[in-house]
């Protein structure tokens, strides 16, 4: 009876342990990219106040010793860090939108000005494939010219189109600028008060906790920080890097764009299972056949060399950020995007990373020891 009454108590912790792991699970893929598109001004202000507490938390020590009340350097402090964010984002902004209308409407005016070499070069690679594969059938001949043309109406549209995107994207920038200013300034007064009452916020929530709770919430915190953290450290050093080695490559090579064209190539590195290679291999390809054949190898070396320089430097800087495996990661993406597509390839590795941070901690050893004793008694009923 004492047995059956354990073993009830085991199924029930067990079932309820699934459950709950379940429940997560599907809050993670399903739940959790819903609330971070309603609630994301609030979650960089608090992350943001998370960051810049310990410096509030100096300054107000620093200034108790001069009997200044720290509520009013805490408010102080949350004024001066609103403003320099403000202008930090204004400048950037502004930066960085006049850069890439500059380089758009150059590349599309590029594109218009070159457009015969570009007919040119359609034409030179129909003649060469014709040379290629010999006698061709008028079937194919058709095909190849009705290929050609829609490649030459594409190119011809992208330049007008890219025109017009800049001009509508630019007009569209201005009519959600109120928009704009209100998520700006939801934002700012979110930080201004989340920095200023930080601690009270902090000791409201703790009281409300006991003991074991709180160590569980604290474990939870230090583990997820540390993983989410060194996850995001690891694609943004990797992005870095693919922006300056493009850069220098670009640079070195004379090509034109370069400043952009690396930034784009880092963007698209942050995508899982894209990376840099995805565009410089058929843009390579394409070069090759219709346009510089060296400056197409050129491509191709920069792309193929890149995807190996990568592969090497990135398990060691997951590991050391994150401890995660590159195949953990792999397998994380794999799933995530079966599950969710391209937010669970985002938060298919970051939950693999927080999953072994939690594993570290200790805090499922209860539930492992359970597994553990359900195994040695199913075992122990199969020999009887």
């Amino acid at each position: 009876m004492e047995l059956d009454r354990t073993s009830k108590a085991l199924f029930r912790r067990l079932a309820i342990r699934f459950m709950l792991f379940v429940l997560l699970i599907i809050f993670v893929f399903y739940g959790l990219p819903t609330l971070i598109r309603l609630f994301y001004p609030f979650i960089f202000v608090f992350i943001v106040a998370v960051i810049v507490n310990p410096l509030v938390r100096n300054i107000n020590d620093k200034t108790s010793k001069l009997k200044i009340n720290s509520k009013s350097s805490s408010t102080f402090l949350a004024f001066v860090i609103f403003v320099l964010l403000l202008a930090f984002i204004s400048l950037f902004t502004y930066i960085v939108f006049a850069i890439l209308i500059r380089e758009i409407i150059g590349l599309a005016t590029n594109i218009q000005v070159n457009w015969p070499s570009i007919v040119r070069a359609f034409e030179e690679m129909q003649d060469w494939i014709a040379v290629q594969i010999g006698v061709l059938p008028n079937q194919t001949v058709e095909l190849l010219n009705h290929f050609t043309e829609s490649i030459l109406a594409f190119i011809q549209n992208l330049s007008g189109n890219l025109l017009n995107v800049t001009v509508v994207t630019t007009s569209l920038f201005i009519s959600v600028t109120g928009t704009l200013f209100l998520n700006l300034l939801t934002f700012f007064l979110a930080l201004y008060f989340m920095i200023s009452d930080y601690q009270p916020i902090k000791q409201l929530i703790k009281k409300r906790m006991n003991q074991r709770t709180l160590n569980t919430v604290r474990l939870l915190k230090s583990s997820t920080v540390s993983g989410v953290g060194g996850y995001i450290k690891t694609q943004l050093i990797l992005a870095f890097i693919a922006f300056m080695f493009m850069l220098i490559a670009f640079t070195i090579y004379g090509q034109e764009y370069a400043l952009i064209l690396a930034l784009i190539l880092a963007l698209i590195d942050l995508i899982p299972l894209i990376g840099t290679i995805a565009m410089l291999l058929p843009w390579g390809m394409l070069e090759w056949f219709v346009g510089d054949p060296n400056k197409g190898l050129f491509l191709l070396i920069l792309g193929i060399a890149f995807f190996l320089f990568r592969r090497v430097i990135e398990p060691k800087i997951m590991g050391t950020q994150t401890g995660l495996h590159p195949l953990l990661a792999l397998i994380g993406i794999y799933v995530g995007i079966e599950i969710s597509g391209l937010w669970g390839a985002l938060l298919g590795p970051l939950t693999m990373v927080i999953l072994i941070s939690v594993l570290q901690t200790g805090i499922l050893e209860n539930t492992f020891s359970d597994i553990k004793d359900l195994y040695n008694r199913i075992l122990f009923s199969l020999q009887k």
